[in-house]
């Protein structure tokens, strides 16, 4: 979750300069809080853990996964395209992410992982519900 979470980041921060849409604005804002809120706590887990902090997935283009080459797209482009693209990205990235923190719950053995994969997943419904409503019709 740290990649993703992380290379997701880059595609929220792009949205002050690419949207004129407050609702993909504030979406952005909420889910940029959460994924950092989230990092600060799969790092410490990570750490506690004695886990490396390389990247293992770097270069694997992943479900869910922000890569330099949505980067490139999203960059190209403007208002109602960027906000449909960005939309999609994030509809992906909650969706796997949403995946992940399930299967933790279900096969993952130290139970403050489970912990955390449970707030994650309920954070993941949450911002399922905020990903309908920046497709409704103001």
């Amino acid at each position: 979750m740290i990649p993703m979470n992380e290379q997701v980041l880059k595609a929220l921060d792009l949205v002050p300069g690419q949207t004129t849409d407050e609702r993909i604005r504030d979406l952005a804002g909420r889910i940029a809080a959460g994924r950092r809120a989230e990092l600060d706590d799969l790092r410490r887990l990570r750490g506690s853990a004695g886990l490396s902090a390389v990247n293992q997935h770097e270069g694997h283009d992943l479900p869910g996964m922000v890569v330099p080459a949505d980067l490139v797209v999203l960059r190209s482009l403007r208002d109602a395209a960027f906000d449909r693209a960005v939309r999609e990205t994030l509809r992906e990235h909650v969706e796997q992410g949403a995946r992940l923190a399930d299967a933790e719950q279900t096969n993952g053995g130290d139970p403050e992982t489970r912990r955390l994969a449970e707030r994650m997943r309920q954070t993941r419904a949450t911002e399922r519900g905020w990903l309908r409503r920046t497709t409704a019709t103001p």
